[in-house]
């Protein structure tokens, strides 16, 4: 995808100014399969504008120069009549960069102006804090697995870091960042990374919820729509 392409190019984090800018275009994809103005934008260029914009509300800014000549190079790459990087003595780049001021505007007008984005990466920390706490004695997990076999602070970590994964593929489905509490998808994150992690059974979805102070049901509804979208992800809850 383009986008994150730009996005590694520009070193920007994924779980705050990539995960903005993923909304941003999910948002404006919507709006363009009912508009065909929209529809006629070039799809590069619109996600070229949401990585700038987003990168102004997350407070990481970028120069438009760098978007132009990260996105000019991913496209040239590999081509050896051509230069990568654009010179500002260049028609090219003048052009490039009139239409990327133009289509943030069209981005925003889109967006209603409203570029607020809640991330879930946060609640994905606390409620793995208070799971934690809440199991009768999460130590005891050790003893239930050979030596060969993680122990009980690895497998935290890696329950932590594989919610953390999860949160930020989240963001590749507009079902499950477009609309969605941030409280909800850090709840149905964390239950997933758990099954990947072999710890279900200590960090139980009526746990996950309780501490979220949230419904199981709309937990499951959007841990199934996240197993939807990205198919590689572990078994659904039934329930």
């Amino acid at each position: 995808m383009f986008l994150l392409d730009l996005a590694q190019v520009l070193r920007l984090p994924r779980h705050s100014t990539t995960a903005t800018a993923l909304v941003f275009w999910h948002k404006f994809d919507a709006f363009a399969r009912t508009d065909d103005a929209a529809k006629a934008f070039d799809q590069k260029l619109i996600m070229s504008a949401c990585v700038h914009l987003a990168c102004k509300q997350t407070e990481l800014p970028r120069k438009l120069r760098d978007i132009l000549n990260a996105g000019f190079w991913i496209e040239q790459r590999g081509n050896p009549n051509i230069d990568p990087f654009l010179d500002t003595d260049n028609d090219l780049y003048w052009e490039l960069k009139e239409s990327l001021v133009a289509a943030e505007l069209v981005l925003l007008r889109v967006l209603a102006f409203d570029t607020n984005v809640e991330t879930p990466h946060s609640w994905v920390v606390y409620i793995l804090q208070k799971v934690w706490l809440l199991a009768e004695d999460p130590h005891s997990i050790a003893a239930s697995h050979d030596s060969n076999q993680l122990d009980v602070d690895e497998r935290y970590a890696l329950l932590a870091q594989n919610s953390w994964a999860i949160a930020n593929d989240a963001f590749l489905v507009p079902q499950t960042c477009v609309g969605v509490n941030e409280v909800v998808l850090a709840a149905a994150c964390v239950y997933l990374a758990s099954q990947a992690a072999n710890l279900s059974h200590l960090v139980s979805i009526e746990n996950i919820c309780y501490a979220a102070r949230i419904k199981e049901s709309t937990t499951i509804e959007i841990i199934n729509t996240l197993l939807q979208g990205l198919p590689n992800l572990p078994l659904p809850v039934q329930k």
